[in-house]
């Protein structure tokens, strides 16, 4: 499996990319990564916060283009290689990292648990 930090990957796109063409570039991206015979897959490291910005309770509270435009690159390179020799079908897996990178809507409900505050 191939590990693309979500963030890191990201914020090396140049500056200005609309969304549609953000997500084309993480589809060459991943495709390019996909033509390796050795890469049996793609391991997505995204932060929570990055797929939840916004509370459930929002109209859009989820963030998925950049998963989706895993599983269009994966599923086209599935199509396009039915019967390789390399590991098919190519396969994803999901990293994604609670903790610090919690949504802020989701920090801002914690109560503090300090008992000497």
């Amino acid at each position: 499996m191939q590990v693309v930090p979500i963030e890191d990957v990201v914020n090396k796109q140049p500056a200005g990319l609309t969304q549609a063409e953000s997500d084309a570039d993480l589809i060459t991206l991943y495709t390019g990564l996909l033509n390796n015979p050795a890469v049996a897959g793609l391991t997505l490291q995204v932060h929570w916060d990055t797929l939840n910005p916004n509370a459930p309770t929002d109209t859009n509270p989820y963030f998925w283009n950049y998963v989706d435009d895993a599983f269009t690159a994966v599923g086209q390179w599935n199509l396009a290689h039915p019967t390789t020799t390399a590991p098919s079908p190519k396969a994803i897996q999901l990293i994604v990292t609670p903790g610090f990178h919690s949504p802020k809507w989701l920090l801002g409900k914690l109560e503090n648990c300090d008992g000497l505050v």
